[in-house]
């Protein structure tokens, strides 16, 4: 089954270019990014600075993708709003890589070097989300296929990062990132994309905030956003350094990123599957409960159990990427055409924006205060009924559907 998709996928030349760009976005992702609070802990920050900066970068995640679906949504076509956005990432990986921690004034150029960076690189993924999106709505493609080919571009450079993090320096990493992203940028200005979107009404029709915010539907999927967004904050920004705390070296961190890229693949194809029948309720759970394994076997981890560490690394595969893969089926099935790169914005701005800042400043508080092992496990527990709610509110539904079918005509 997997195969005559996959082999019919590949025949359409016109999602090549898709299937690129994902295997560099992802890649350009894992690059630098799961790495970054290890470069903070390096230039000589502690945790409540670390904490600081994650929460500052936050507000901007929060205001800019609100900011760039309002402004989106007066461009008729994104392309050069996306190129411009492209630049302003691969030059701030540039300025970062220039801050020093022998300089007087190193965390205020790390926090000016690191806001631009995680503002531009906002803007990247969310009008990239916005394209992919509309393209493969447009040509009714297969989400999660092309996902397949991001996964790749994680297990390739997920361990070249590692080795590059382990014998060179971030400084090399970070120039890495910023040659992905010219190279991404050149391809977006050569492809032939949906970079166009749908007519639909303006004012006071189905294009302003009140439209895209009505339903239970849609306020559910962005409260469990909101929730995730933290969790998957709090995890990337004190995991790693509490595994190298442990004793594993980053080497051992970028090979366990490649594992869980590449189990990845597994994710991203059966990814349809799940969500076409058991619905968006299904992926969040899914996503839940591997958070909750993951965080309670992080507190009793040691140094040297290395197995544990890549089965632990291999569930990732099942925290934000498919989250990311729930978030795409959730905007294909449920939001038109012209208001795709609108609600991509709302979602980034809950997810990265207010998630990451709630999970950083929270999250911080609560590991300066009860240490990094308990706050672990009680996150799993949290998440364990927080799926547990979901769970049932999945059950419901679909007993609900259930007795509608059998209602007589």
């Amino acid at each position: 089954m997997y195969g005559s998709r996959i082999f019919n996928d590949l025949e359409r030349k016109d999602l090549w270019i898709l299937k690129i760009l994902s295997f560099l976005q992802t890649g350009g992702l894992v690059i630098i990014f799961p790495f970054l609070p290890l470069h903070m802990k390096e230039l000589g920050l502690d945790f409540a600075q670390i904490s600081f900066v994650q929460s500052l970068t936050s507000i901007f995640d929060t205001l800019v993708p609100l900011g760039l679906g309002y402004v989106s949504a007066h461009f008729t076509n994104i392309r050069y709003l996306f190129i411009g956005c492209l630049l302003m990432n691969a030059l701030s990986s540039l300025l970062l890589a220039q801050v020093s921690s022998t300089s007087t004034t190193m965390f205020l150029e790390y926090i000016a070097a690191r806001t631009l960076l995680e503002t531009s690189r906002s803007c990247c993924l969310n009008l990239f989300e916005s394209v992919n999106l509309m393209t493969i709505k447009t040509k009714h493609a297969d989400y999660g296929i092309q996902k397949v080919f991001g996964s790749i571009g994680g297990a390739v450079f997920g361990p070249l990062s590692g080795y590059l993090l382990h014998n060179y320096s971030f400084e090399t990493t970070l120039h890495l990132y910023s040659i992905l992203q010219v190279v991404f940028c050149l391809i977006v200005c050569l492809s032939q994309l949906q970079f166009e979107k749908a007519e639909g009404k303006k004012e006071n029709g189905d294009t302003d905030w009140k439209s895209l915010l009505r339903g239970k539907t849609i306020i559910g999927f962005l409260a469990v956003s909101l929730f995730l967004g933290s969790l998957w904050s709090f995890s990337e920004t004190f995991l790693f350094i509490h595994l190298e705390t442990v004793g594993f070296s980053r080497k051992d961190l970028g090979q366990s990123i490649a594992v869980s890229t590449v189990i990845g693949i597994l994710v991203s194809l059966n990814s349809s599957h799940l969500l076409d029948n058991y619905g968006w309720q299904a992926g969040i759970t899914l996503t839940l409960v591997s958070y909750a394994v993951r965080l309670g076997g992080y507190a009793i981890i040691s140094k040297g159990e290395y197995p544990q560490l890549l089965f632990l690394e291999s569930l990732k595969c099942l925290g934000n990427p498919l989250m990311m893969l729930t978030a795409g089926f959730f905007i294909k099935n449920f939001v038109s055409l012209h208001d795709i790169p609108r609600f991509q914005g709302l979602f980034g701005s809950v997810y990265f924006g207010v998630g990451k800042g709630l999970g950083s400043l929270v999250g911080g508080s609560i590991v300066g205060y009860c240490g990094t092992k308990l706050s672990f496990q009680m996150s799993s527990l949290l998440c364990m009924m927080v799926a547990t709610g979901v769970c049932i509110s999945l059950r419901s539904t679909i007993a609900r559907k259930d007795g509608e079918k059998d209602k007589p005509y």
